[in-house]
C-alpha cells in the first residue's frame, strides 16, 4: 500500500484524488470533504483514509493511525476508512 505524500497547499481536493489514484496511493486526511468526492460525485479513489482523532495528543493520533492500517490494512484499499478514538469503520465504495 502506498500513501500519497503531503502536496503544496491549495491543491484542490479533486485534484488530490486524480493524483493518488495515478499514484496508485491511499489519502489519510482530516478533510470530510474526500467522502463527498467519492460517493456523492462518484470520483475515483484507491482508498481515503479520514482521521476523526480531534482531542488528541499527536503521539496518541499516530498511534492510532498506524495500530489501525496495521490491522485492516488488506481492508483499506479502495474503501474509505474512517478512524476515530473507539472505532475503525471501513466502507467499500462498491
Amino acid at each position: 500500500m502506498i500513501f500519497l505524500e503531503e502536496y503544496e497547499a491549495g491543491i484542490e481536493d479533486a485534484e488530490v484524488l486524480e493524483i493518488a489514484v495515478q499514484e496508485n496511493a491511499v489519502i489519510i486526511t482530516n478533510d470530510k470533504d474526500f467522502g463527498e468526492l467519492v460517493f456523492r460525485h462518484g470520483k475515483n479513489s484507491k482508498g481515503v483514509i479520514l482521521l476523526r482523532l480531534y482531542d488528541l495528543k499527536l503521539a496518541e493520533r499516530i498511534e492510532l493511525t498506524v495500530k489501525a492500517i496495521r490491522e485492516h490494512e488488506a481492508e483499506i484499499e479502495d474503501a474509505f476508512t474512517v478512524i476515530s478514538e473507539s472505532s475503525v469503520r471501513i466502507r467499500k465504495r462498491y
